[in-house]
């Protein structure tokens, strides 16, 4: 539902008011957080998840807000940053989470991530300032419209082959997400101690993950993106052969980590690009998009990721996962071809 919904979203949000849709998520996500801690059974936490999914989404309505008001060479900084908090909260709402759940119980855990979204709310409702549909659309894009008016065609073919790349590297890294502790386990050897140990891993992705997207936000403004990026992907494929190649818990943790934090960094990087040739009062709308070819390859990774481990092995899933990645590379260079071909009419910035 997240998926679905999240483009008509960005619809309204460049039609009528971005910080609406931020309160609009955010106030949705107080009511589910309340409503699943009442929940009675399986189903009533379905029907709500399902409610959940169709009317939250902060991350997109924060993410299209501030991309409609930076400047387009600050737009992998911007994009990075926002990228950075969300890993931030992805490491610290598990764990103050876990500790909530075993001291008071799993209701009041939900409380707690109720009363945190409430904060959240009323900060955006005081605090942040709504930037006018048509007057996101910034100097650096009227420049572009100035200096080499944008062709629609190339526009649209550059966004989709970025977005053909969004899910090639979500969907990858997405394929060992559900598994870790279960190819932890197999490293270990045993199961004490998978858990914790998964754990302390996905805490370690997370924090360093905040801190790389930041940095390689800067350096996306100063360097090629496409470059970097291919750079990136190149390094966490290969980092998933050799753990496949020399299985063993050391070179697992070591190689695991650095994979994912690469990966996922290529997210606001590509972001960046494609919302600088994005008109502002239509960033929204691109956001949305970005969010529902994200929600497809996460949704679509663990279906794929139950087929392998059970017809093949748990192990072939880093394998799996090398190998998408790779398959990405022509895609991302593809789209820094098309870019260098068609820069002076559409005004991309690499």
């Amino acid at each position: 539902t997240l998926g679905v919904m999240a483009p008509v979203w960005g619809i309204l949000s460049d039609r009528f008011s971005r910080k609406a849709m931020i309160l609009r998520a955010t106030g949705a996500g107080v009511l589910t957080m309340i409503l699943m801690s009442l929940a009675t059974d399986i189903w009533f936490v379905f029907m709500v998840r399902t409610v959940q999914g169709a009317f939250t989404g902060t991350v997109t309505a924060a993410a299209a807000l501030v991309a409609a008001g930076t400047p387009n060479k600050r737009l992998p900084y911007a994009i990075g940053l926002i990228t950075s908090s969300t890993f931030i909260g992805n490491t610290l709402g598990p764990f103050i989470g876990g500790y909530a759940a075993e001291w008071f119980g799993y209701r009041m855990s939900f409380f707690l991530g109720s009363g945190i979204l409430l904060a959240g709310f009323l900060l955006v409702l005081f605090a942040v300032k709504d930037i006018p549909p048509h007057a996101a659309d910034t100097d650096d894009a009227e420049g572009m419209a100035a200096n080499g008016p944008l062709h629609r065609k190339s526009m649209v073919f550059f966004i989709l082959i970025n977005l053909l790349l969004l899910f090639i590297i979500r969907f990858a890294s997405d394929l060992t997400r559900e598994f870790l502790a279960v190819l932890v386990q197999g490293f270990l050897g045993t199961v004490t101690g998978a858990a914790s140990y998964s754990g302390n891993l996905l805490g370690v992705i997370g924090l360093f993950s905040a801190i790389v997207s930041v940095l390689f936000g800067r350096l996306g403004e100063k360097h090629n993106k496409i470059l970097i990026s291919i750079i990136m992907i190149a390094v966490g494929a290969l980092c998933n052969f050799l753990i496949f190649s020399f299985s063993g818990l050391l070179v697992f943790t070591i190689l695991y980590p650095i994979a994912r934090i690469l990966v996922t960094s290529v997210n606001p990087l590509v972001m960046a690009m494609i919302t600088a040739v994005t008109p502002g009062h239509r960033r929204g709308f691109l956001f949305g998009v970005q969010t529902a070819v994200t929600s497809a390859a996460w949704a679509i990774a663990p279906l794929v990721a139950t087929a392998v481990s059970i017809n093949i092995s748990n192990e072939a899933l880093l394998l799996a996962t090398a190998v998408t990645l790779v398959l990405s590379l022509p895609v991302a260079l593809l789209a820094g071809f098309w870019a260098r071909q068609h820069r002076e009419k559409t005004g991309i910035i690499l």
